[in-house]
């Protein structure tokens, strides 16, 4: 059962942030976690409550005994169908194009929300300054900005045994998480984050590097925590590189760090759906693009995956985020942006389809 807290933010509620049968009105606002199926954290964003306050609050809506605080399958997918998934973006669909106009066409194509790419450059992330801009364009433009990644290559170095390659590294991770506690929408302040680099041979050097690895995902977990931001750490597109992830996620399981599951890394591997369904209980953000066995970032159905399948395993998760498209123009079909745009959003929209009759996982 997906467990959950009971709030004072709603209107009928007497009794503030209690837990228990005596916590207020049945119907008080829902302190869910969206992320995953676990107990929520302590503190949670304001604007998640009230929205879920909305949903529970409202004329003839579903209340739940006062002796039973936590969530049912009915809830959970009528509080789904009133927080609906958006599709969303990745900015880095084409570096060549300044940020600006990026921004501006992504949202004539219909997009609604984006992903910060992890160029820091690009879109000017990297300096309060930068951080401003950002915020005052998505708003012009009626966007949010759902999550991010943290700075590539400049970030990827957390499992180094190079000192200063390592502290630099946590140094750019830092920034990322600034950045998406100072811009991004309050309820996806989320970073992704690479592991240890590929090709590393097993034996006293790769340990040593997870080793390094764990004590920089450490000090990376309790510097987010404080600023209320999640990391998201990505699959790969090496088995070894996996299971790496999945200690990871085994030593840090509170609700700071999740999983980011990036579909062109695992059909990579050749192993789809097998990672998603494996660690989907920890799902807090996606990359999904398409390929032919070469990580190229295709747009969904331009490659060889199984978008049905994924469409299945998919929307029986316990995901309440975005479905990010991480793609790019240079191995698309699609070379003018405008139609790489409009194709990206349509296709989207056909993973968000729901399929007949599918049930849900959630209370599995």
């Amino acid at each position: 059962m997906c467990r959950i807290r009971v709030s004072g933010n709603c209107r009928t509620s007497q009794k503030q942030g209690k837990l228990g049968p005596d916590a207020g009105e049945p119907h008080a606002a829902l302190y869910l976690c969206m992320r995953k199926c676990v107990t929520c954290p302590p503190m949670e964003e304001t604007r998640r409550r009230h929205e879920i306050a909305a949903v529970f609050c409202e004329p003839n809506s579903i209340t739940l005994p006062e002796t039973k605080h936590h969530m049912t399958k009915d809830v959970c997918n009528k509080l789904r169908k009133k927080l609906p998934m958006k599709p969303s973006i990745c900015t880095s669909f084409d570096y060549k194009i300044p940020f600006a106009q990026c921004i501006t066409m992504i949202r004539q194509a219909g997009f609604e929300a984006i992903s910060l790419g992890a160029r820091p450059k690009h879109s000017g992330f990297d300096t309060a300054q930068g951080r401003i801009a950002i915020r005052k364009l998505v708003e012009q433009n009626g966007l949010t900005i759902d999550s991010m990644h943290a700075p590539f290559p400049e970030g990827d170095q957390l499992f180094s045994l190079d000192a200063a390659a390592r502290l630099e590294s946590i140094r750019q991770c830092k920034i990322a998480i600034d950045t998406a506690r100072d811009i991004l929408d309050i309820n996806g302040r989320i970073v992704a984050l690479h592991l240890i680099p590929y090709g590393i041979p097993q034996g006293d050097v790769r340990n040593r590097m997870i080793a390094q690895g764990m004590e920089s995902l450490k000090t990376l977990e309790a510097y987010a925590a404080g600023k209320e931001v999640k990391l998201a750490l990505e699959n790969g597109q090496k088995l070894d590189y996996d299971q790496v992830l999945e200690s990871c996620l085994s030593a840090f399981c509170g609700s700071t760090i999740g999983f980011c599951y990036d579909s062109g890394h695992e059909n990579v591997q050749g192993t789809c759906y097998r990672i998603l369904e494996k660690l989907g209980r920890r799902l807090v953000a996606v990359h999904i693009h398409d390929n032919g066995g070469s990580d190229s970032h295709m747009l969904p159905y331009e490659g060889n995956m199984d978008w049905d399948k994924f469409r299945k395993i998919f929307h029986g998760l316990a995901y309440s985020g975005n479905l990010v498209l991480e793609v790019g123009i240079a191995h698309s079909q699609f070379k003018d942006p405008t139609l790489f745009l409009s194709e990206a959003r349509r296709r989207a929209e056909k993973l968000l389809q729901r399929p007949t009759g599918l049930g849900s996982t959630l209370d599995n």
